[in-house]
């Protein structure tokens, strides 16, 4: 099955969406670098979204700008196909990556717009 095709097995995620495998694996890793009540989701895109709850208020201005990770294709087959060792070293770059991509990163800006980082 291509990475970014819907897997029929992807188990929910806190929040109940659910993740494709290969974007499970990525947002263990991550999880820590996002508030603890952050959510994330597969997209049809092959993109993993996170995104949280920032304010008290209703509707979609109480919502973080997005954080889009865009995780190409031959990445995600690299990382569900590789060694255990192989598979930590994709991660620890994939996460230093996200760190510097976070860089100036405002959940909430006057205008909303999306973090974009790409993996791979």
């Amino acid at each position: 099955m291509h990475p970014t095709a819907p897997h029929p097995s992807s188990a929910p995620a806190q929040g109940g969406l659910a993740l494709r495998p290969g974007h499970r694996l990525l947002w263990e890793r991550l999880r820590h670098l996002f508030p603890p009540h952050a959510v994330a989701s597969s997209t049809w895109s092959g993109s993993l979204a996170i995104g949280w709850r920032v304010a008290d208020r209703p509707g979609p201005a109480a919502q973080s700008a997005p954080v889009l990770l865009q995780v190409e294709p031959d990445w995600l087959i690299a990382l569900l196909e590789s060694s255990d060792e192989a598979r930590a070293a994709l991660l620890d770059a994939a996460e230093a990556l996200v760190r510097h991509g976070l860089q100036g990163y405002d959940p909430e800006p006057a205008v909303p717009r999306a973090r974009v980082i790409v993996i791979g």
